[in-house]
């Protein structure tokens, strides 16, 4: 075999300092590529209430359309979908693409816990390797960018909050509980996990007024 380069010794090193960043990058990368064949598909829940309810919105001129919603989705979410209406995007896709930012978010949060939490020389890869896992579960890619559904937002923010009450942030924790509540009634699952955790670390909220 041949002598390497100094080039490709510069190249092999700077690898070598960025691997980190680099793996993210390529978890970002195909992350993208099959929500990509995925977004094409619309589901029934789509078709029968998420279409219509969009199309009803926008022609009664977006945010406006509020006030006669029909559906049962939470007012945020509907919000959200309000604005989309205001964009000269494939409803389908505008609604995907919500979920997929958050699919993405969910990751960020779920990586950073999971360094936070880890104490030692492996915790990068440890969160990358979270990272990476939590944008390629099934359960995560079939309800967004395959489906449509919004589940991904209220759990986001339950995420969020459990990571805020580890570092013991109780005012921000609350925040976060209380707009995945708003996002979504079934954070309630975990409410009573939640509350132990809380009472269990003997921490108190206190507001200044």
């Amino acid at each position: 075999m041949g002598k390497i380069s100094k080039l490709e010794k510069k190249l092999l090193s700077w690898i070598e300092k960025n691997i980190d960043i680099l793996m993210v990058i390529s978890i970002i990368l195909i992350a993208l590529v099959v929500r990509y064949f995925l977004l094409s598909y619309e589901s029934k829940d789509y078709l029968n209430f998420l279409q219509p309810w969009f199309y009803e919105m926008k022609d009664a001129g977006g945010l406006s359309g509020l006030a006669n919603y029909p559906g049962d989705y939470n007012v945020p979410y509907m919000v959200i979908m309000a604005l989309l209406t205001y964009l000269k995007v494939n409803p389908l896709i505008s609604i995907k693409l919500v979920s997929i930012f958050f699919d993405f978010l969910l990751a960020f949060i779920i990586g950073k816990f999971v360094y936070d939490i880890r104490d030692d020389k492996n915790k990068s890869l440890s969160a990358i390797l979270a990272f990476g896992i939590t944008l390629f579960l099934p359960t995560v890619l079939l309800n967004g960018a395959f489906w449509g559904q919004c589940d991904v937002i209220y759990t986001t923010f339950l995420v969020l909050a459990f990571y805020f009450l580890y570092k013991e942030n109780m005012l921000l924790s609350f925040i976060s509980l209380g707009i995945s509540f708003a996002f979504k009634l079934q954070f309630i699952f975990v409410l009573p996990v939640y509350i132990i955790l809380y009472f269990r670390k003997k921490v108190f909220l206190f507001f200044i007024f």
